[in-house]
């Protein structure tokens, strides 16, 4: 045990990385689950969730450039880190983007609730366009962490 407490780790950066991508899955499936049941409880959740994620991406981004500096000189870092520093900017926006889609379907829900004749719940549409939305996020975290996971463990064919 007291090997673990000889060592440090001089950068955040591969600690934070991986909450984004866990809590952006986790917004996604609640959003698939609002998507499918149509309760605002999960609509709720998943907002909630994404924007810890976001606040996580942009840590996780801004953690970025210390370990860009401590790996000059990898050849595969070197080759990949802009792609992936670019990918990491995408996701972060994709994120915030997908935030705003579910805020703005919070409104909607209220707003719709509000009204005499309003049917609990929100419009189909509006549920599949931010679902594609919060999906399109997920798929931006993956393949940021799918770049960040090849400059760490790739290895040539």
């Amino acid at each position: 045990m007291d090997q673990v407490f000889r060592y440090e780790i001089p950068v955040l950066h591969p600690i934070l990385v991986h909450f984004p991508i866990v809590l952006v899955i986790l917004a996604t499936i609640f959003a698939l689950l609002w998507l499918l049941r149509n309760q605002v409880e999960s609509l709720l959740t998943s907002a909630w969730i994404q924007l810890f994620a976001l606040i996580m991406a942009i840590s996780a981004y801004l953690t970025g450039e210390e370990m860009k500096e401590r790996s000059e000189g990898v050849p595969i870092v070197d080759t990949l880190v802009e792609l992936h520093e670019d990918a990491a900017l995408v996701s972060t926006w994709l994120v915030g983007f997908a935030l705003v889609a579910l805020v703005s379907a919070i409104f909607f829900q209220r707003r719709d609730i509000s009204t005499i004749c309003a049917q609990p719940g929100s419009r189909l549409w509006i549920r599949v366009v931010v679902f594609l939305i919060v999906f399109l996020a997920l798929v931006s975290i993956w393949w940021t962490a799918h770049i960040g996971g090849t400059m760490v463990w790739g290895t040539t064919r």
